[in-house]
């Protein structure tokens, strides 16, 4: 669910950091569908599980989103999307490798999972990061970033679909506001 706080990020990162000027309507927008992540998540911030430890992970890689996004579109406007993303996903790789041999040998390795993988790497990763650094560099990182805004909405309607989950009153106002602050953040100030 706070992977859906993205564009509040961006928005804080590139201010801070970057010289990122945003309009009120974009800041209200960010600031509505906030409000709409929060209702979204509300039914379940009473059940318990969370860790400070995971919570201060999950902000680490929120902070990493909203720097990447500012960093993406002047350099894929220089460089292209394509170029860019073949470095990043490269140092990526490399970065993040160590903790994947650890488990390495422990792993029990099936086709199926291979081809899950590589479908997951390729579609879910590649061709999104691919389309993610080209809408950057075309609308901006903070009209890109509403885009995580969809998440909790889908995995919410994956969870009533899929799963059986109920549909709550909660996740019905969350996902309206939601989408009511992500169409105000795509607005540019008059």
């Amino acid at each position: 669910m706070m992977n859906g706080a993205m564009p509040v990020m961006t928005i804080v990162v590139g201010a801070a950091i970057f010289g990122l000027r945003t309009g009120p309507i974009q800041i209200a927008g960010v600031t509505v569908g906030l409000v709409g992540i929060l209702l979204i998540g509300l039914p379940t911030a009473t059940t318990g599980g969370t860790r400070a430890v995971g919570v201060l992970l999950v902000v680490l890689a929120i902070t990493s989103y909203g720097i990447a996004a500012n960093l993406a579109g002047p350099l894929q406007r220089r460089y292209g999307s394509l170029p860019v993303l073949v470095r990043v996903l490269a140092v990526a790789t490399v970065a993040t490798m160590p903790f994947g041999l650890v488990g390495l040998a422990a792993s029990s390795w099936s086709w199926p999972a291979v081809a899950a993988n590589v479908a997951v790497g390729f579609g879910g990763t590649g061709l999104a990061y691919l389309a993610a650094a080209t809408l950057i560099g075309r609308v901006g990182p903070v009209r890109m970033s509403v885009v995580t805004y969809l998440v909790p909405v889908v995995a919410a309607v994956l969870g009533v679909a899929v799963l059986g989950e109920t549909l709550s009153v909660w996740l019905v106002a969350g996902g309206g506001v939601l989408l009511g602050g992500a169409w105000l953040t795509t607005r540019t100030s008059a």
